[in-house]
């Protein structure tokens, strides 16, 4: 999976709702950001166990780990030893303040899983994405925290000096926090 997609994803959630907001009546007012994290990861095969489904891999720097795939490894007898594995992981979290709209506190989730076709090596991703719609109920200036309401719980989360808009914030406003975690794994021939 593209580490592309997953900023695009999140990008095309913060633009969304900028254009929703804009064709209400009252003309909204938003603001936000997004923030991404990337780790990539690569080892070498070193052992495979079929009967118990052990992989033990070999990193860059020597170390070795055992990971029992799952079931849901598609190809798994594919795997040999010298192999390549290729583990990439991103996180994005994008937020976007609004004021004048009317919308209640929510929850939404999804997960969008991908493998490989049979007959290839083993690879997929995983794609969470979570979404919360929370409202401003307190906001303590002199502390720069916020405290907001969502659908499940009351947090107060303090909100870091370079982070713009936060003089902006009204009781009563809405927070749409949008977490996307993407995982990739691709196993290659050596």
């Amino acid at each position: 999976m593209k580490r592309v997609r997953v900023v695009a994803i999140a990008l095309a959630a913060v633009l969304g709702f900028i254009s929703v907001l804009q064709a209400q009546e009252k003309k909204p007012e938003a603001w936000g950001g997004v923030v991404v994290g990337r780790l990539t990861l690569t080892a070498t095969v070193v052992k495979v166990d079929p009967a118990t489904r052990e992989v033990t891999v070999k990193d860059s720097e020597g170390k070795t780990t055992t990971v029992v795939a799952g079931p849901m490894v598609r190809n798994f007898d594919r795997i040999r030893a010298g192999d390549k594995v290729a583990l990439r992981y991103q996180e994005s979290v994008s937020v976007v303040a609004m004021s004048g709209i009317d919308a209640t506190p929510s929850r939404a989730q999804s997960v969008d899983v991908t493998g490989a076709p049979l007959g290839q090596k083993p690879a997929g991703t995983i794609v969470a994405t979570d979404e919360v719609i929370a409202e401003v109920v307190g906001l303590k200036p002199e502390d720069r925290t916020v405290t907001l309401k969502g659908p499940l719980r009351t947090v107060t989360v303090q909100v870091a000096e370079k982070v713009k808009g936060y003089d902006r914030l009204k009781v009563g406003d809405k927070v749409v926090l949008r977490v996307t975690q993407a995982l990739a794994i691709e196993v290659t021939a050596q």
